[in-house]
């Protein structure tokens, strides 16, 4: 941040507007990270103003994407909507089929948040054939894990579970762990809760702590750990003992940092917004509790995956079935 800033006061010395604008945007990231809201807000409201004033709308675009989230993560999600549905008009206008994509899966989660599944998994849907026609592999595999969340709330698990099986083969392909730790995490869940079968979700669930303590993801390994404890009661009883438990494994609490892991500074003050529906629903959802859990906001870049502290709403969350993300990986965009 630092040295972001010396980058503004080098920007408005020269009066560069435009590398200005794309300072301000990064400093949000930043801030955003941080749960700085507010701060965050202040700079994007500056870099929306010079973005229209030089009539640059692919950049606004990415500023109004980005003030929809700052506002969904403080609660507002009207406003947020207005956000989105306007960088979508512009998104269209510029033909930016990515950028499109990223703000449809936004509205998506906004829309299931609050109940409306059926207009969320429409949307959910065009984003999908989006992502697969410009070959986005990482967004499609956000897309479809946020998919089979929808479809196990309505009980259509065979398909939820297809969804998470294409979902984990291409987090496998491309090398992508943290969205490979997630999808295992819902599979095995989906197969414990949902299909009645825990000891085929036991196998998931370990491989996704394994990967999270070999990559250094520490809240990811206290999430597993819970949802281990959520699926072994539900083995036969001479089960529940086959396979170590994860106590001898565990490691320092996840507010610890790896001073190797740069990325994760600051990892408990993500920008991430844990969504409890209460099943206000209708459509898909109508007559059915909706208390999943929903996570959207994961990271700008792969150099700032941000870790997810999800230990406690868990507890509180009657059903386990997380979905990450955003339609995009990149759901901060500068």
């Amino acid at each position: 941040m630092n040295l972001l800033d010396e980058q503004e006061r080098i920007c408005r010395d020269l009066d560069k507007r435009d590398c200005l604008q794309a300072c301000l945007g990064e400093q949000a990231t930043v801030l955003m990270m941080r749960g700085e809201l507010h701060r965050a807000m202040t700079r994007l409201r500056e870099q929306e103003e010079i973005c229209r004033s030089s009539d640059d709308r692919k950049s606004l675009a990415r500023c109004l994407s980005n003030q929809g989230l700052v506002f969904k993560h403080a609660g507002d999600l009207d406003r947020a909507m207005q956000l989105h549905q306007e960088e979508e008009r512009i998104c269209q206008e510029l033909d930016d089929r990515d950028q499109l994509s990223r703000s449809l899966g936004n509205q998506a989660l906004l829309l299931a948040a609050l109940g409306d599944l059926d207009r969320a998994m429409a949307l959910h849907q065009r984003t999908e054939r989006i992502c697969r026609e410009l070959d986005n592999r990482e967004g499609l595999q956000v897309c479809l894990g946020n998919q089979a969340l929808i479809l196990c709330q309505s009980g259509e698990l065979a398909q939820a579970a297809s969804l998470l099986e294409e979902q984990e083969r291409i987090c496998r392909e491309l090398g992508y762990v943290y969205g490979l730790i997630i999808c295992l995490m819902n599979r095995a869940l989906l197969l414990a809760d949902d299909m009645r079968r825990p000891r085929e979700g036991l196998p998931r669930i370990e491989e996704a702590h394994r990967l999270a303590q070999e990559h250094g993801f520490d809240p990811l390994i206290h999430q597993t750990e819970h949802t281990l404890a959520a699926i072994r009661p539900r083995l036969p009883a001479k089960s529940r003992f086959m396979r170590p438990v994860f106590g001898a494994q565990r490691v320092k609490e996840h507010a610890t940092r790896q001073p190797n892991r740069p990325a994760f500074h600051g990892a408990c003050e993500a920008a991430v917004r844990l969504m409890l529906c209460e099943g206000h629903g209708h459509g898909r959802g109508r007559g059915r509790a909706f208390p999943a859990v929903m996570v959207s906001a994961v990271a700008s870049e792969p150099r700032h995956l941000v870790a997810l502290d999800l230990a406690r709403a868990f507890k509180r969350s009657h059903r386990r079935t997380v979905v990450v993300g955003n339609s995009s990986p990149h759901p901060f965009v500068v």
